[in-house]
């Protein structure tokens, strides 16, 4: 399928003939609240889930009916929120905190069912099917680390030990079978291809109900990765990535290794990938300083994994994102920050152009990248939403998404984000690339991104105002494959990527 988007200040259409075979590092991953994304069978879903909106009803069928759309987007991964069965009731405008609580999947009661408020587990393996022939991989969310009031025995009679109550974590190692279990059973089952790991550090080596400081992301991982093995050596083409990424809510690189990455007494390390909490927190200071020290900034972003101080004996692949399920979309950052920068303010222009450069960053970033549906086109929350309901505002940003039906801003946002995900897969440099920083300003950056005979030069702009630049060579634009020269003007809030060799 060819591609040809307008956007605010090019068109965009992709250059290259194929993409190269796709590994962890290259996953463009769209992230999907289950409950909140779409609904697709009226007949069941949570119809009023943890979050703003008035009516939800999302379902696993709504993901079934999207996944063109995401396939289009240039995504070739998708995260769901947790299906298995929390046996909630239809939650109501006056439900309690737990019956929300239940939409949300995080407080799991069956590991090995799915929820019915989502679909079967026949309409689960429909929408696994339907993705591996669009090439898109499917990754769960693993609550590994606490479950619900109850939790029903594997299918092997395993169960797993309570601790430290229902929302602090479960005992280890006598969970372990039965985790490792679960890990392995939707890889070998349904063939899907990775896990997305809640708050990891409940296994980590510092997990509250850890023995002995053991990791025991290493034992889960070998388990992970001998279901895909095994699926691999009976020739199966899916279900053999074997992808797992922590989330490891901390500050600083240095503490999500030590919580999550460390071998600690294990034999071996743990978790080859989290999501870059650091690198994330950057840019939204970006979008919400008005790019002050955007340079500095991202140079960080950009550095590689050893360098920000992540280390895995098998290559770290940090995961740059923006925002998900639990963060205020980037949309409502912005507009917090500048109310005038809205979908409805004298600055809405900025407003997209902000979403537009957030796109841009994720897709230069070496390593993999997630997506939180709905940022991919510029969604809003009204400030009349957030806080609806309580605990920190975690809920404010499951929102309704929406697949068409955008307005015009929304759309060229839409469009500048597919050029963007389809020309990554396309550029290896990009997605793989080394980087070189070779100008930083307090609004402005430049680097270098180099992978075998490919080179490309990316120049962000995080400004209200033009940024001039110049280069030792031009190129050309590999978004809309116009020439490029050595010098030039780029406008406020802006990107441009040039292949200069």
């Amino acid at each position: 399928m060819s591609f040809l988007f307008s956007f605010p200040f090019f068109s965009c259409k992709l250059l290259g003939k194929s993409e190269p075979k796709t590994e962890a590092k290259d996953l463009r991953i769209y992230q999907i609240m289950v409950s909140t994304f779409r609904d697709g069978d009226p007949s069941i879903g949570y119809r009023t889930a943890w979050g703003p909106e008035e009516e939800t009803g999302g379902d696993l069928q709504g993901v079934i009916d999207s996944l063109d759309y995401i396939a289009n987007m240039g995504f070739n991964a998708v995260w769901l929120t947790p299906i298995f069965d929390s046996s909630g009731a239809n939650a109501d405008e006056n439900a309690g905190f737990e019956e929300r609580l239940d939409s949300t999947g995080y407080y799991a009661r069956d590991f090995f069912s799915i929820d019915p408020h989502f679909g079967s587990e026949s309409t689960f393996r429909e929408l696994v099917n339907a993705c591996h022939e669009r090439g898109i991989f499917v990754i769960l969310d693993g609550v590994f680390g606490h479950w619900g009031d109850s939790v029903a025995p594997s299918p092997s009679g395993k169960v797993p030990e309570r601790k430290f109550g229902k929302f602090n974590g479960a005992a280890f190692p006598e969970s372990l079978d039965f985790f490792k279990e679960v890990a392995s059973f939707w890889i070998r089952e349904y063939k899907i291809d990775g896990w997305r790991l809640d708050q990891c550090y409940q296994l980590g080596k510092k997990g509250e109900g850890v023995a002995d400081s053991h990791n025991f992301w290493y034992d889960i991982r070998l388990a992970v990765e001998e279901a895909a093995a095994q699926n691999r050596a009976e020739g199966s083409e899916w279900g053999t990535l074997g992808y797992m990424v922590g989330e490891c809510w901390r500050n600083t690189a240095a503490e999500i290794q030590s919580e999550a990455v460390d071998s600690g007494t294990a034999e071996g390390y743990g978790l080859e990938s989290c999501f870059d909490f650091p690198s994330r927190n950057y840019i939204i200071r970006i979008m919400t300083k008005n790019g002050i020290n955007a340079g500095g900034f991202l140079d960080y972003v950009f550095e590689s994994a050893d360098k920000k101080g992540y280390f895995h004996p098998d290559g770290f692949k940090p995961n740059l994102f923006v925002s998900n399920h639990d963060l205020p979309r980037l949309g409502t950052a912005i507009s917090e920050a500048f109310p005038q920068q809205s979908p409805e303010g004298a600055d809405k222009n900025i407003y997209y152009r902000k979403h537009e450069v957030a796109m841009a960053i994720l897709a230069a970033f070496s390593g993999p990248i997630t997506v939180y549906y709905g940022d991919e086109w510029g969604a809003f929350l009204e400030p009349d939403k957030i806080g609806k309901f309580p605990c920190y505002n975690d809920n404010s940003s499951r929102t309704a998404g929406k697949t068409f039906g955008f307005s015009k801003d929304e759309q060229n946002v839409a469009d500048c984000t597919a050029a963007l995900m389809n020309a990554r897969k396309m550029h290896p440099a990009l997605f793989c690339g080394t980087t070189e920083t070779i100008f930083e300003s307090d609004n402005a950056f430049i680097a270098r991104k180099t992978s075998g005979n490919e080179e490309i030069t990316v120049i962000i702009n995080c400004s209200n105002e033009d940024f001039s630049y110049s280069l030792e060579k031009g190129g050309r634009d590999i978004i809309n494959g116009n020439r490029v020269r050595k010098s030039g003007t780029l406008p406020a809030w802006s990107f441009l990527f040039i292949k200069t060799r």
